[in-house]
């Protein structure tokens, strides 16, 4: 489980913001991977502002893999 906020760090200016969001929800949907909103204990606003937000509203912070592509 990574922290999207440090993914989207990573990746820098490489990709727009609406590019990563759309592709990080769109990784969710192949069932391969899980957006979740877990704990962040030391969430910041700029933490919070650099996760993503889903169409109906909730923050999601944390990227897991659960499945292997074929």
């Amino acid at each position: 489980m990574i922290p999207i906020h440090e993914l989207r760090a990573k990746l820098g200016d490489k990709v727009s913001r609406g590019d990563f969001n759309k592709l990080i929800v769109e990784l969710q949907a192949n069932d391969n991977y899980q957006l979740s909103a877990g704990e962040m204990k030391d969430i910041t606003p700029e933490k919070r502002a650099n996760s993503v937000t889903l169409p109906s509203g909730g923050f999601r912070y944390y990227l897991q893999r659960v499945g292997r592509d074929k």
